[in-house]
This record gives structure tokens, C-alpha cells and sequence, in this order.
């Protein structure tokens, strides 16, 4: 008789299969019953009891969700490093920030045709103008991601050395390009607005880039790979130049009209050129150091 309590006990903390769909399919219904009651504006026991289900419902689901997490990411893990890419990308922050870095490519690739079509549509030369300043950049991963092939040659040091310098370089020569140019257009009343649902997705995705770009720029630094190193500086400028679109937009869409929209644009777009060109004169700094570091034969 004893046992049973505490064999009761033992399945609710490792629930079963089956009662990990049940308790998810209870969730939902009763989620479901929550909103029904709220949207009809329903106030009697029932409806209190809807509500009490649909959240100790939730809380279960959570804590299954959160006991399994780490035996499925360890499974997940397995799967992974039983094939030899998967494993790689894994183990090694290099080859991480490669294959990452041309998966944004393929991404960026598709923002800017997107872009290029917003710009043609409505005639807008902000919109060209960021165009330009995103095919230059993705022109410039491409071409650092391209010394990987390379990675074997007895002179990729120099050659990484030589990009890494042609990095800093182009993020000030087009911060001062750019930046400049989008600046003036903005006289213009520039109207870049997202609807009031999706701006929270574009937002989302914005700082997850700008957080995303930062934790690389923390890990490169332990890495002594200059492609590595190029890749996370392009990665920031990227974001950077997002962050400040995604700034327009929400003043352009939850502005109420008393705002000085142009000075706020002004000063946010005036903070992230001057970031980037910062990016740049670091990158520049650290190979001036390594190029004495080598003169010296260390």
C-alpha cells in the first residue's frame, strides 16, 4: 500500500508518453475554451474552471518540456555528431561561423532582391540606396567565405591577413558612402512602415542579428582565424545598418505625429555609421599589430 503513492509520484515527475500527449491535447482544448469564454465574455463556474485547467495544464506542459529539454538535446546531439559535417559545424567555431555566414548570405541575398523590387515598385532611392549597401556587403563575405577553399595554401595567412584588412577598410569607406547619402534622403519624409503585427517579427529578427553578431564578435576573439575574425566584423556592420532600419520603422509606425521623427532618425543612423566606421579602424588597428607582430618574427 505504500508504494503505490510513491509509484504515483515517480510517473507524474516522469510522465509517460502518452500522458505527455494527453496533458498537451488537454492544454489546447482548454486553451482553446479560455479564449472561447473571453471572447464571448462568459462569467460563471464554468468558466473559472476553463481557466484553472488551461493553467495547470500550461505549468505541466512547461515542466515536461523543461525535465525532457535535456535529454532530447543530448539525442540531438548524438544524431548530429554521428555525421562528420554536422559534427564539424559542432565542434569547430571557425567552420560555425563559415557555414553560417553563407547561410546569410543565402538570406541577405533574398532580403535585398526583396529590397530591389520595394525600391523599383515605389520609385525609392532610400531603398536603393540600402540595396547597394547590403550587395556590397554580402559581396564582401562572399569573398573572405571563398578563402576557406583555400585554408590548406601555405600562404592563407597572408591572404586571410590581406582581406581582414580589405574588411576594415570597406566598412569605412562605405559607412562614409552610405550613411551620408541615406541621411539626405531622409529630408525627404521617408515613409518606411510595417504593419502593426509583422514590425514585431522584423523587430524580433533584428535584435536577434544585432545579439547574435555580438556574441560572435566575444568568441572571435579567442580564435586566431583572421576569416573568422572578417566575417563576424561584416556580420555586425550587417546588423548594425538593420537595427537602424528597423529604428525608422517603428517611429514611422507607432509615431503619433509630435515626435521630431528626423532628429531621432538622425541621431540613431548618426550612432550605428559611427559604430561601423569604429568597426573598421579596430579592424585595421589589429593588422597593423599583426603585420609588427610578424615583421618582428613572432
Amino acid at each position: 500500500m505504500e508504494k503505490k503513492p510513491n509509484s504515483a509520484w515517480e510517473k507524474f515527475k516522469r510522465p509517460s508518453t502518452l500522458i505527455c500527449i494527453l496533458t498537451f491535447l488537454v492544454f489546447v482544448a482548454s486553451l482553446a475554451g479560455a479564449i472561447t469564454v473571453l471572447v464571448l465574455g462568459i462569467d460563471n463556474a464554468l468558466s473559472y474552471v476553463v481557466y484553472a485547467l488551461s493553467a495547470l495544464s500550461l505549468a505541466y506542459t512547461v515542466y515536461i518540456i523543461v525535465i525532457y529539454s535535456r535529454g532530447a538535446k543530448n539525442k540531438i546531439i548524438e544524431i548530429l555528431r554521428s555525421n562528420s559535417l554536422t559534427s564539424k559545424i559542432l565542434d569547430e567555431f571557425d567552420f560555425r561561423t563559415l557555414v553560417f555566414g553563407v547561410c546569410k548570405v543565402i538570406v541577405n541575398v533574398l532580403h535585398v532582391a526583396v529590397t530591389i523590387l520595394i525600391a523599383i515598385l515605389s520609385h525609392s532611392a532610400f531603398y536603393g540606396a540600402i540595396s547597394v549597401f547590403y550587395v556590397c556587403l554580402i559581396a564582401l563575405r562572399m569573398l573572405v567565405s571563398l578563402l576557406y577553399r583555400k585554408r590548406n595554401d601555405i600562404a592563407i595567412e597572408e591572404k586571410s591577413l590581406k582581406k581582414y584588412h580589405l574588411c576594415g577598410v570597406m566598412l569605412i569607406i562605405l559607412s562614409l558612402a552610405h550613411y551620408p547619402v541615406l541621411f539626405w534622403l531622409l529630408m525627404f519624409d521617408i515613409t518606411l512602415a510595417y504593419g502593426d503585427i509583422f514590425i514585431f517579427a522584423v523587430a524580433a529578427y533584428a535584435f536577434y542579428k544585432i545579439t547574435l553578431a555580438i556574441l560572435n564578435i566575444v568568441k572571435s576573439r579567442k580564435s586566431e582565424s583572421l576569416i573568422t575574425k572578417s566575417l563576424t566584423a561584416i556580420n555586425m556592420a550587417d546588423a548594425l545598418i538593420t537595427i537602424f532600419m528597423l529604428q525608422i520603422a517603428l517611429i514611422n509606425t507607432f509615431s503619433t505625429g509630435t515626435e521630431n521623427i528626423q532628429l531621432m532618425n538622425y541621431l540613431s543612423g548618426g550612432a550605428v555609421c559611427l559604430i561601423t566606421i569604429a568597426l573598421g579602424v579596430l579592424v585595421l588597428i589589429k593588422t597593423k599589430k599583426i603585420k609588427e607582430k610578424r615583421k618582428n618574427g613572432q
